[in-house]
């Protein structure tokens, strides 16, 4: 169950955040959950969607990192990995998630400190 603050905190900060372009700390620095190739097969179901395609089947090019997860799944691969209240939730309990600017020039002043 997500918290009320962490679906308080999402609503705060959700115009100033571009949900779909956050990260994780991971081994060799901050990793992106959603890559250029799951934006771009995403922009690509979204197109088919429109010209009146109901359930576009899109894969992943061979020898691309994704590639073993089959073919593209807009829940799985572009839904599951926006900045939500889920990962808000996350971050209250210590997991660092990361996000960016939103597409309009609106941010949110960060300043950090090392202690």
């Amino acid at each position: 169950m997500i918290s009320p603050l962490a679906k308080a905190t999402f609503k705060a900060f959700k115009p100033w955040i571009n949900t779909s372009d956050c990260g994780i700390k991971g081994e060799n620095g901050i990793c992106h959950l959603i890559t250029k190739e799951t934006k771009r097969l995403f922009n690509e179901y979204r197109r088919l969607r429109e010209t009146g395609e109901k359930r576009p089947k899109l894969n992943y090019p061979r020898g691309s990192n994704r590639y073993k997860y089959g073919p593209f799944d807009p829940k799985r691969d572009f839904f599951c990995k926006t900045m939500s209240p889920w990962r808000i939730e996350q971050h209250l309990g210590g997991t660092k998630h990361y996000y960016s600017s939103n597409q309009h020039g609106r941010s949110l002043l960060m300043r950090w400190i090392q202690f």
